[in-house]
């Protein structure tokens, strides 16, 4: 398989079973975007923020002041060397974005359909560690238009002992790990069409497998801020509207002093409609 085209083999060609879209009468799944870091070359971010991933332009954000953020050795590695968080208005953590009108190049219709369903997976290394109870850290990823209003910004990620899922700024909603069946994450999605929205992990490499699968941390509809001047009111289907040119894909961490190296595998993601 050549990650990063449009696939044209199982993974990225309609699939046939009903419960992964395809065939029955059900949607069409399609891989539409990929990389393997294991056949990215290493790139010190820290010394030049932006990569090509897959034809796709990757930004880091925040990198200066962290220990490492790089690719070395096949791996995307980030290793806290100041604090950052991502909430409300602190929005400091080490993160690598890309415009999403970027990767919806590779999409069946060449532009983001908001009659379609995208899940962004974010993929760790089977040694990548799980954060520490001290202090706030953890692996995230995303799908935003703005990272500061309600409603704009569909996120997962982990911090200490809990999963974190959020629509953006301080709506959030925390969930204990131990609470659910997945304790030890290695696979992040975010599922986001037709203005609902879902956050789904797993302990296991899900790069390949059916858009839906992983464990759900919650579900909800994503609703913009009716409060905030100069935000339009999208009707439904399509609330966080990622056809606006501001809207991201992203990853990255929580980030605090000599804090953990968390390793990055895979990113893929897919179209159902």
């Amino acid at each position: 398989m050549t990650w990063g085209s449009p696939s044209s083999n199982a993974w990225g060609s309609p699939t046939g079973s009903p419960g992964s879209g395809g065939g029955g009468g059900g949607p069409t799944t399609t891989l539409i975007w990929s990389v393997d870091f294991s056949t990215v070359a290493d790139h010190d971010f820290k010394s030049t923020s932006t990569l090509a991933l897959s034809g796709v332009t990757f930004t880091a954000e925040n990198q200066a002041n962290q220990d490492r953020f790089e690719v070395a050795g096949g791996i995307l590695l980030i290793e806290g060397g100041e604090s950052g968080g991502y909430n409300g208005s602190n929005f400091l953590g080490p993160q690598l974005a890309c415009d999403w009108a970027d990767l919806m190049a590779y999409s069946a219709g060449d532009a983001y359909d908001p009659e379609m369903t995208y899940v962004w997976r974010m993929i760790m290394t089977a040694d990548s560690p799980q954060p520490s109870n001290s202090g706030y850290e953890g692996p995230f990823c995303g799908i935003r238009r703005n990272r500061a209003v309600v409603g704009m910004d569909c996120h997962i990620g982990v911090y200490q002992a809990n999963y974190r899922a959020a629509k953006g700024k301080s709506t959030e909603r925390d969930n204990a790990r131990g609470n659910t069946n997945v304790s030890n994450p290695r696979s992040f999605a975010v599922k986001y069409g037709q203005a609902g929205a879902s956050w789904l992990v797993s302990a296991s490499d899900l790069s390949g497998q059916p858009p839906f699968a992983g464990t759900p941390i919650n579900a909800g509809y994503m609703q913009n801020d009716l409060n905030s001047t100069g935000i339009g009111i999208t009707p439904v289907p399509d609330s966080l509207d990622l056809s606006n040119a501001s809207s991201q894909a992203y990853i990255g961490c929580i980030s605090k002093v000599g804090g953990s190296t968390f390793q990055y595998s895979k990113l893929e993601l897919h179209e159902v409609g």
